[in-house]
């Protein structure tokens, strides 16, 4: 059953017993004395008892009356203290925003903006999950997730694109001096490969000639869920490895890494932001959004590193 005592009814009530006055009460709300008369009268009605004495010249209150004006201005102050705190998270970011991110990619790309992030936001605390692993957003309470490759929608989430990362085929100099030579994708199958375990193609590297495809399957000598382990095991000499352009950029400008078959690039991986799909968007997410894409208008490391 609905309660009479709303806002707007409190209000008014609190408004007559201030000024002990229909009038003057009418006067501060830019009501008609006899709107606030009537609503007062409904009030009453509804709760069973008079509030006010009604006399020629003077208003008071009544003993229920005076009974409910401290806790109706208990509530009125509650609620507009309820209501300060939630216009500040409107009018600026702040809060707790907790984000996952995947492992290699947030250690590398994600962790050196975050120095710039907090003094940019200062309101805003931050939370970070770094795992490889699938978290679901929602039932994990995550505002937002920073993933790597295909995006499906649905599932009550949305996603934002930010940024496309180059992959290179990659070796040591010193292994592919001993190696065969490799000159067509094929040649691969001769080869150590180094394979990154979570892609979610499996067990299958996606090369691009103009606009030609070629799958490669892959026998790993080596495979890992985690891409750094693979740039040391490469770096090492262990054989050729599929590795994103923010892990190699700087091991292929010291030709540390030399790229393989340059003419067959795998292809790019997809750098997404995915939040919960909510009717409002919460500040402190924007403003993460925001910061990403203002500081990857160039692209984020690795995205340039011929």
């Amino acid at each position: 059953m609905p309660s009479s005592l709303s806002t707007q009814a409190l209000t008014e009530f609190c408004a007559v017993a201030a000024n002990l006055s229909f009038a003057r009460a009418a006067e501060a709300l830019q009501l008609h004395p006899s709107v606030l008369s009537r609503r007062i009268k409904a009030l009453e009605a509804s709760l069973g008892t008079p509030l006010f004495h009604r006399h020629t010249r003077s208003v008071t209150l009544t003993e229920a009356g005076a009974a409910l004006l401290p806790h109706a201005q208990d509530l009125l102050s509650r609620l507009a203290d309820a209501e300060a705190v939630v216009a500040r998270f409107s009018a600026e970011p702040t809060g707790v925003l907790r984000l996952a991110l995947p492992t290699s990619f947030g250690q590398i790309a994600i962790a050196p903006l975050l120095a710039d992030f907090r003094r940019a936001h200062p309101g805003i605390e931050l939370e970070l999950s770094v795992s490889d692993d699938y978290i679901d957003l929602i039932e994990d309470r995550f505002d937002a997730a920073i993933r790597i490759g295909v995006f499906a929608s649905g599932a009550g989430l949305k996603a934002r694109r930010l940024a496309e990362i180059p992959r290179y085929l990659c070796a040591a100099p010193e292994y592919l001096a001993r190696a065969p030579e490799v000159n067509v994708p094929s040649d691969l199958a001769k080869h150590d490969l180094l394979h990154f375990s979570p892609l979610t193609a499996g067990p299958v590297w996606k090369l691009s000639e103009s606009s030609r495809e070629v799958e490669i399957p892959v026998r790993p000598k080596l495979a890992a869920d985690n891409a750094v382990m693979l740039r040391q095991a490469a770096l090492d000499g262990a054989g050729i490895a599929l590795l994103a352009g923010f892990l190699v950029d700087e091991d292929l400008r010291s030709e540390q890494l030399v790229e393989v078959l340059p003419a067959f690039r795998p292809q790019p991986a997809h750098v997404w932001i995915v939040f919960p799909d909510r009717p409002i968007l919460a500040r402190k997410t924007r403003a993460f959004i925001d910061f990403l894409v203002e500081r990857w208008k160039a692209g984020p490391p690795g995205a340039n590193v011929d």
